[in-house]
C-alpha cells in the first residue's frame, strides 16, 4: 500500500502513456473513421486540455481521491468491516457514482455547459478521452473524494478504479473497430469504441445513451443501453450542432466555451 501511496502518480502516468501509445498506433494504422477537422487542430486542444486539468487539480485539490483513501476515514472504516468486502463495496460505489455523475452532467443544464466540450469534438479518438473543461475535472474529482471520504473506500479499490477509469477513457473513445463478432461477444461486458461511440452521435437520444465507462451492466441496469445507431457507425455524424467549425475546436474556444449559451 505503502508503494501505491508514494507513487500513485508516477505509476498511473506509466500505465496512461503506454495505454495512449498503444490506441495511436493502432489508430493510425486501422482509423475506423476520418475527420472533418484536422488532426493537429484537435490533438493540440484535446491534449492541452488534459495537461491544464493535471495542473489546476494539483493546485485546487491538492489530496486527491487515493490520498484521501490513505487517511483511512469513513464508514467501513469505523465499522472495521473486512478489507475485501470494503474494496468490492467501494469499487462498486466508485463506478455507480461516474455512472450518475455522466447523467446529471448531461441532464442539469449548468454542468452540461462544461460537459459539451467533451461532446463538440468532431473527431472520436483516443484523445477525446482526455477532453474534458477544467470545471468538469474538479467537480468530478472532488465528488469521488467525497464518496471516498465518506464510505471510507481503501486505498488499493481507489487505485484500481482510477487506473481502469483513465484507461478506458482511452480504449472506449479510440478510432479503432474491433471485429464484428468479437466486438459482438465484448459488448455484452465491457464498453467498446462502437458501443461509446453511439454517445457521441449528434443525435439527442443517441447523446442521451450508453453513459457506462468500464463495464456495460449499467447502461443495461438504467436503461440506457442503445445497441447501434440510427444511420449505422459509418454514418453517423459526430460532435454538437452549432460547434461543428475548426474554431471552436482551438483550446481557448473550449475553454471559453461554457459562458456561450
Amino acid at each position: 500500500m505503502n508503494l501505491i501511496i508514494e507513487h500513485e502518480s508516477s505509476l498511473r502516468l506509466a500505465v496512461f502513456i503506454g495505454l495512449l501509445t498503444v490506441m495511436f498506433t493502432w489508430e493510425s494504422v486501422t482509423p475506423a473513421r476520418r475527420f472533418e477537422v484536422s488532426k493537429k487542430t484537435r490533438w493540440s486542444a484535446n491534449i492541452g486540455l488534459v495537461l491544464i486539468d493535471t495542473a489546476v487539480l494539483r493546485l485546487l485539490v491538492p489530496i486527491l481521491a487515493v490520498g484521501i483513501a490513505s487517511r483511512e476515514w469513513g464508514l467501513m472504516n469505523w465499522i472495521s468491516t473486512p478489507v475485501w468486502v470494503s474494496g468490492i463495496v467501494g469499487y462498486i460505489a466508485l463506478e455507480l457514482l461516474v455512472y450518475w455523475q455522466h447523467r446529471f452532467f448531461h441532464t442539469v443544464p449548468f454542468l452540461w455547459r462544461f460537459h459539451r466540450v467533451h461532446h463538440c469534438d468532431t473527431g472520436f479518438d483516443s484523445t477525446t478521452g482526455l477532453r474534458f473543461h477544467p470545471v468538469e475535472s474538479i467537480i468530478s474529482m472532488l465528488s469521488k473524494v467525497a464518496v471516498v471520504a465518506t464510505l471510507g473506500i481503501p486505498v488499493i479499490s481507489v487505485f484500481i478504479f482510477e487506473i481502469i477509469l483513465s484507461g478506458t477513457a482511452i480504449f472506449n473513445h479510440a478510432n479503432i473497430r474491433l471485429p464484428v463478432k468479437f466486438e459482438s461477444w465484448v459488448r455484452k461486458l465491457i464498453v467498446t469504441p462502437d458501443h461509446h461511440r453511439i454517445h457521441h452521435s449528434s443525435a439527442e437520444n443517441e447523446t442521451n445513451s450508453n453513459f457506462a465507462f468500464s463495464i456495460v451492466i449499467w447502461d443495461h441496469l438504467f436503461d440506457t443501453y442503445q445497441y447501434s445507431p440510427a444511420k449505422g457507425q459509418n454514418n453517423m455524424q459526430i460532435g454538437l450542432e452549432g460547434l461543428r467549425s475548426s474554431q471552436e475546436q482551438r483550446l481557448d474556444k473550449l475553454l471559453l466555451q461554457p459562458l456561450k449559451k
